[in-house]
């Protein structure tokens, strides 16, 4: 029996095989890509999970730094390392490291940390942020409906930590600041016949009809100078709830008490001794150079002695010299005529050079004056309620105590009465949405 190959079979078989090649690498291939893409998703759904682990770092830091203020930083689980305080958290399968610098406005880095179920590796984020003590964005007289100014009322500021804007950390009328503020979110700002040393904002439906501006704009010009109007403040004023239900205490009324009223004297001192106790403000050191012919007493540093070559024919008196004193013997004239002269050669002391100190610091001197004030209104610790408060002229609240004082109805000040306090009290007034201001009260 004769069998036959047949060659076609042969090539069908061979382009099969081939096919069958190209389409498992084609499968192969497009199954790691698939597997590589995968990869990368789930990547970079970590890489964005870590973002809110970051966030929580910051959010716990900002919390600390609002709730500490200036204390210490090492509290509530935080711990001073290498300069930094440190605090790390564990969230299920994430984390977090974040770290506070020593700066008064300091920076920090958070670091979140999710663990990717893949390759069971961490993927991580970095954070920082600069913080600023000015958190709230409040500042001046800021109202939900409008600003209306009578008089000659005024809105200034000053730094009582800057001697230039203010006298012993008070205000000084005479060292004001041109960084005063009055906004007004829904109405708008009038400042009548008075002005504004800063800026004025009002929200976008207001207009501000003011006097505004530096200190050098103020003295020669009327109306806002250029920068210093935004139309852009929006702030929210949540419904306040009353202080408290019931049972407010009225204010005494025409009190009259004796006042002690106190103004510092401050003076530079310059001594040759170190002051005791030393002032809170420090000493300053002034040295300076001397030479006199005498040695001196005292003296701070190195004493120099000066000198100079010396020939005479005296001995020198002890104490005029240093060193040996060398005795030379001169014989001039002829046998029969003969002089004789000893001379002295030695180092003479010519003066002494050396430096001395002397301590500059200043002094404050306290004068205390008393005298009898009446008061129209006078509240201390406690809860108060008045239906309304109309205050003018030359009336005045004086404020003892740690006072909460709730006005449902009207509150207005004009002339020039104003609120004072005769401590640093802790007081908070609930009043309508606008106020009419007087001088006092704006300054």
């Amino acid at each position: 029996m004769k069998v036959r190959i047949s060659r076609q079979n042969g090539s069908v078989l061979l382009v099969t095989l081939l096919l069958t090649a190209i389409i498992g690498t084609a499968l192969a291939s497009y199954l790691k890509l698939v597997e590589y893409q995968n990869r990368a998703v789930v990547r970079s759904q970590f890489w964005n999970g870590a973002i809110p682990m970051c966030e929580a770092g910051l959010e716990e830091a900002l919390t600390h730094l609002n709730k500490i203020g200036d204390a210490n930083r090492a509290t509530n689980g935080w711990v001073l390392t290498n300069g930094v305080y440190y605090l790390a958290r564990t969230l299920g399968d994430a984390r977090y490291e974040v770290s506070i610098d020593g700066a008064s406005q300091p920076a920090i880095t958070s670091i979140g940390y999710v663990r990717e179920p893949i390759k069971n590796t961490e993927v991580k984020r970095t954070v920082m942020v600069r913080t600023t003590r000015y958190g709230s964005g409040m500042r001046g007289i800021i109202t939900k409906r409008g600003i209306t100014m009578n008089g000659n009322t005024r809105i200034d500021s000053f730094d009582s930590a800057a001697p230039t804007y203010s006298t012993n950390g008070r205000y000084d009328p005479a060292k004001f600041h041109d960084l005063g503020y009055a906004g007004a979110v829904y109405g708008d700002v009038d400042t009548g016949g008075g002005g504004i040393w800063g800026y004025v904002g009002t929200g976008p439906t207001g207009h501000a009809t003011a006097n505004a501006g530096d200190i050098s704009w103020m003295a020669s010009h009327s109306g806002i100078q250029s920068g210093h109007y935004n139309s852009d403040l929006n702030l929210s004023f949540p419904d306040m709830a009353a202080p408290f239900n019931g049972g407010g205490l009225s204010p005494l009324v025409n009190q009259t008490m004796t006042m002690t009223n106190y103004s510092y004297l401050n003076s530079q001192i310059t001594s040759a001794t170190i002051p005791s106790p030393v002032p809170a403000s420090g000493v300053t050191t002034n040295y300076q150079t001397m030479t006199t012919a005498n040695k001196p007493f005292s003296w701070s540093g190195t004493l120099t002695t000066n000198t100079q070559s010396a020939h005479t024919i005296t001995y020198p008196t002890p104490g005029t010299y240093i060193g040996n004193v060398t005795t030379n013997v001169v014989v001039s004239g002829n046998k029969n005529h003969t002089t004789t002269t000893t001379y002295y050669d030695y180092t003479a002391i010519t003066g002494y050079t050396y430096q001395t100190m002397t301590y500059t610091y200043n002094t404050t001197t306290t004068n205390a004056t008393t005298q009898a004030v009446t008061y129209d209104y006078v509240t201390d610790t406690g809860n108060y309620q008045m239906s309304s408060l109309s205050m003018s002229g030359q009336s005045e609240m004086l404020i003892r105590g740690d006072t909460v004082l709730y006005v449902p109805g009207n509150f207005s000040m004009a002339g020039q009465s104003q609120l004072s306090s005769c401590r640093a009290p802790a007081s908070r007034f609930t009043w309508p949405e606008a106020a009419l201001l007087s001088p006092a009260m704006a300054s």
